[in-house]
C-alpha cells in the first residue's frame, strides 16, 4: 500500500520465502526452503516460470544446486543465471541475482545463460540456453552458503 501510495513502480511482490539448513550439502534442505517458499505463495512448481540459480561456478556447489532444485521441479522449469554475464558475488549476490529475474519479468524476456556449452549430468536441470519470453507469473530466487544455509523466495509479476 505504501509503495501505491508514493507512486512507486512496483514491478513484483514477495509471497513465499524460506530458509533451510543442508550441512551435508544433499540438496534436501535447499529442495525443503524452496517447498516451503512454494507453500507459502500457494502454488505448485508448475506454476514457476523459471528459476534463478545463484550458479556459482564450482563443480560440487553447482551440483549441489541444481539437486536441490531437481528435487522440487525435475526438469520441467528452466534455470536461469545471470551469475555467467556479471560473476559471483558470493554473499552479497542474492539481491542482483533476484533484481535479475525482476527486470526480465518487467520486460517480458528471460535471456539465455551465457556460457552454458554442456550440460554436467551431475547437475539434472534444464538450464536455459535462448532467450525466451516469461510465460508465467512466477519466479523463484534460490540462494546458498558452502556451509549450507538455504534460501528460497518466490515471487508474483506485480498487475
Amino acid at each position: 500500500d505504501h509503495a501505491l501510495q508514493r507512486g512507486a513502480a512496483i514491478y513484483a511482490e514477495v509471497v513465499g520465502f524460506a530458509s533451510a539448513f543442508d550441512r551435508g550439502m544433499t540438496g534436501q534442505g535447499l529442495a525443503r526452503a524452496i517447498r516451503l517458499a512454494l507453500g507459502q505463495a500457494n502454488i505448485s512448481p508448475a506454476d514457476v516460470d523459471h528459476v534463478n540459480a545463484h550458479a556459482h561456478g564450482s563443480i560440487p556447489l553447482d551440483a549441489f544446486e541444481a539437486r536441490g532444485i531437481h528435487a522440487v521441479f525435475g526438469t520441467s522449469v528452466p534455470v536461469w543465471s545471470v551469475t555467467p554475464a556479471i560473476g559471483s558475488l558470493f554473499a552479497g549476490s542474492g539481491i542482483p541475482e533476484m533484481i535479475a529475474s525482476l527486470l526480465a519479468m518487467r520486460h517480458g524476456i528471460l535471456p539465455a545463460t551465457l556460457n552454458f556449452a554442456v550440460p554436467d549430468p551431475a547437475c539434472p536441470v534444464q538450464v536455459l540456453t535462448k532467450a525466451r519470453p516469461i510465460a508465467k507469473p512466477y519466479f523463484g530466487k534460490v540462494s546458498f552458503t558452502e556451509l549450507g544455509q538455504c534460501a528460497a523466495v518466490v515471487c508474483k509479476r506485480w498487475a
